[in-house]
């Protein structure tokens, strides 16, 4: 009901995603997920647990209003389906508050990390 963009940081699901929601009352939400484990297909088979894919952003908490998954550098939906983590960054701007989403794979040596996202909150 504030009005005002919330971010909403998540991890430990064996995929990543970036997504957007706006609401009927214009508050924004950005959802960052990040997972730094892949699904390992070995792991849940002998947890005795079946795998699922992800759900649909925002799906669980029943929000209703236009979602976007955003897109990575390459211009696909940013869905890394390997081994990596992100790292949020925070500054100054004029209009606001700079958040940047730096992606990292883990296999990568020496790391390098790319901005997959950036939004004025």
């Amino acid at each position: 009901r504030s009005g005002r963009t919330v971010v909403i940081v998540s991890g430990d699901v064996h995929w990543g995603r970036i997504s957007e929601c706006r609401l009927d009352n214009g508050t924004r939400l950005l959802e960052v997920v990040s997972s730094p484990l892949t699904l390992s297909d070995w792991g849940f088979s002998r947890a005795g647990c079946p795998w699922t894919p992800s759900p649909t952003p925002f799906e669980a908490a029943g929000l209703h209003g236009e979602v976007t998954t955003h897109r990575g550098p390459d211009g696909e939906p940013y869905r890394p389906a390997y081994d990596h983590f992100c790292t949020l960054e925070f500054s100054k701007d004029d209009a606001g508050v700079r958040m940047r989403v730096r992606h990292w794979r883990v296999d990568d040596a020496p790391p390098e990390g790319a901005v997959v996202f950036e939004a004025v909150l």
